[in-house]
């Protein structure tokens, strides 16, 4: 199923309907509704900044992993404009999550606490160095500029290993501490297939 707004198509999974369904049972209603809808907003933060940069036509793919953009010419764009366009989100998200925080501390409305949280992670899970996130992809294009293409690869394979020894580090930690997820270990996974599969 899929859904056109102006240049941009909107793909949806009915993998991920499902999935969305089944979350909503086992997350709560709430809670899983805020996180999709910032994770949307998200995704057309980067939209508006590929947009500034000379894309104009976008496809976004929603499926039970996550949210994917993908559109013709992105891979042209100068490493200013890549490292611009992938940080351009997160710090997005992490400014939005102070604001909520800030308006939750003012009025005690714990939504804008939920808010302000979802931000928060938001932001900072995708500034990790991971090859598939934003943090990843703008050290790829900033490395690429100074070195070669076997080297960039090289130090991104390193710092995927890296990082996802410290997440599941996180995961393990809190799981002797009586204090892990099932959200943290579902995003540890994530990532892992997400490292892979680039």
């Amino acid at each position: 199923m899929y859904v056109k707004i102006g240049r941009i198509t909107v793909y949806i999974s009915f993998y991920f309907a499902v999935f969305l369904a089944v979350a909503a049972n086992i997350a709560g209603g709430r809670n899983l509704l805020l996180s999709f809808c910032f994770s949307f907003i998200h995704e057309a933060v980067h939209l508006i900044f590929l947009h500034f940069s000379g894309i104009k036509k976008a496809e976004i793919k929603l499926f039970p992993a996550g949210i994917k953009i993908c559109c013709e010419g992105i891979n042209m764009l100068s490493y200013r404009k890549t490292v611009l366009t992938a940080l351009s989100a997160p710090v997005f998200n992490l400014i939005s999550g102070a604001a909520f925080f800030f308006l939750h501390k003012l009025s005690g409305n714990e939504v804008l606490y939920v808010c302000s949280a979802v931000n928060f992670i938001l932001g900072s899970i995708n500034l990790l160095p991971l090859s598939f996130l934003d943090g990843g992809r703008a050290v790829h294009s900033i490395l690429s500029v100074m070195l070669s293409e076997d080297r960039v690869r090289k130090i991104m394979n390193v710092l995927d290993i890296w990082s996802l020894a410290f997440l599941f580090l996180l995961f393990f930690i809190g799981f002797i501490m009586g204090k892990a997820g099932l959200f943290l270990l579902f995003f540890c996974v994530y990532c892992l297939i997400g490292t892979l599969s680039k």
